[in-house]
């Protein structure tokens, strides 16, 4: 296994059986990557310690491996590397044929112990396939997110220069260009103070950029919601991050979430 090197391995070791009377040990280990010979399946059988190299189709744990396991359903591709170890130990072997190079798959107790140890050894692996597929994922969306931090920063500075140049007045001020529309004296005094911070200098692409990138960084200390639900965390833990101005003076009603693989979205209810 050493000389293998794996990026992963999982072993499992299922408790004594008997086989036609004589008791029997089986142990198993999957691997996966590392410096095995070609991608799919490789196997490495055991009798007693000692290898078996010869007719390997007709064994055991090729037969199980290939036929009962679904390799698919523990998120492992067929291009992958995957290393499949069985030892069998007991005081008689049930070899078939004179050459004693295969065991014969009986669908006895043996086989039961063989496809449990394997199916064991795919569940251990599942769970750890899946943390780094969680880790890849949020790393391409924080990667993803990073892309249009500056084209954000940028947009919302030209927004507020436009704002601006029209006093301030066109939603905001005392004397709004648009008073056929209803806004919130919450909204009013953020947006004077947006202005006002804009004017000054205080808030610009940089100072913006800065403040998406750290809200992005975030997301490293909390996984995607939906896989926060599975392993039965509370949603309430997530972070509210408000796209555009909340009215702070009324409390608010939202519609439902909308459900999406990065984060949970909600709508003010009119």
């Amino acid at each position: 296994m050493k000389e293998l090197n794996p990026d992963v391995v999982a072993t499992f070791q299922d408790k004594a059986s008997v086989h036609e009377g004589h008791p029997f040990v089986v142990e198993a280990a999957v691997s996966l990557g590392g410096n095995l010979a070609k991608p799919g399946l490789n196997f490495f059988r055991y009798a007693n310690r000692i290898p078996l190299l010869f007719e390997e189709g007709s064994d055991i744990v090729a037969q199980i491996a290939t036929k009962k396991i679904r390799w698919g359903g523990y998120k492992i591709k067929a291009t992958d590397k995957v290393g499949v170890f069985v030892s069998i130990v007991s005081t008689k072997i049930p070899f078939k044929g004179t050459s004693k190079e295969y065991i014969g798959d009986d669908n006895g107790p043996l086989h039961k112990s063989v496809k449990k140890a394997l199916s064991q050894c795919c569940v251990q692996l599942k769970k750890e396939l899946t943390k780094k597929h969680a880790a890849k994922d949020q790393a391409e969306r924080k990667k993803a997110l990073k892309k249009y931090i500056p084209d954000v920063g940028r947009a919302l500075i030209q927004a507020m220069k436009a704002i601006s140049r029209e006093g301030g007045n066109a939603a905001f001020g005392d004397d709004p260009m648009h008073p056929d529309i209803a806004m919130p004296e919450g909204f009013r005094k953020i947006g004077n103070r947006l202005l006002a911070q804009q004017k000054a200098g205080e808030i610009n692409e940089k100072v913006i950029c800065a403040k998406l990138t750290m809200h992005v960084e975030r997301i490293d200390k909390a996984l995607a919601l939906e896989f926060a639900e599975e392993q039965g965390r509370s949603s309430k833990k997530t972070e509210s991050l408000f796209i555009g101005l909340k009215d702070v003076d009324r409390p608010c009603k939202y519609t439902k979430a909308l459900p999406h693989p990065g984060f949970s979205f909600k709508l003010l209810a009119g």
